[in-house]
């Protein structure tokens, strides 16, 4: 069956996992020794995610900081993948295992023709935290946006999933 990828939302701090969020500002903490006592000037850096915490911890206020990721278009994430010295065959084969689901750091989602005008990589690599009152206010002045509707929206926590829960354990378990 053909479902629907997105759900146009328009002006409302109701979140939910899924929720693509265009500029979000973000808090890039410093790199700073343990033994600094300086003040600490961070970055804003203001990108564009995805919302990954869960839709029930957000609705029921469970969470204080929400979990998002970056997204970029695909043809971003190939140049970036071009300017790291990949030629355009190592390139595609990249793509493709990400569509299979074989690199976990990244899951590609489709373009919705009026506000994504081409698929988005969703970058696992680079996990961010929010404060919930901040991204709910901000999401109250954004004019547009979209939220990635099931059965995709499971495929990507899934993929996300599948990312942090991989384990390298030793194969014999002695002593029990």
């Amino acid at each position: 069956m053909n479902y629907p990828w997105y759900k146009k939302i328009i002006k409302s701090g109701f979140l939910q996992q899924g929720d693509l969020i265009a500029n979000c500002p973000i808090i890039i903490p410093p790199s700073l020794q343990i033994s600094d006592k300086a003040d600490i000037n961070a970055e804003v850096k203001e990108l564009d995610v995805i919302i990954l915490s869960q839709s029930c911890d957000l609705e029921n206020d469970k969470i204080s900081l929400v979990v998002v990721s970056p997204y970029l278009p695909i043809s971003e994430f190939s140049k970036s993948l071009s300017a790291q010295g990949k030629n355009q065959k190592e390139i595609k084969r990249i793509i493709k295992d990400i569509k299979r689901g074989f690199n976990f750091g990244y899951h590609i989602i489709e373009k919705e023709n009026d506000l994504l005008k081409e698929c988005q990589v969703v970058d696992f690599k680079n996990v961010y935290s929010v404060d919930l009152n901040l991204l709910r206010d901000y999401c109250d002045g954004i004019e547009n946006r979209l939220r990635l509707l099931p059965p995709y929206r499971e495929h990507l926590a899934q993929s996300f999933a599948r990312f942090f829960m991989r384990v390298g354990l030793p194969q014999n378990i002695e002593g029990c």
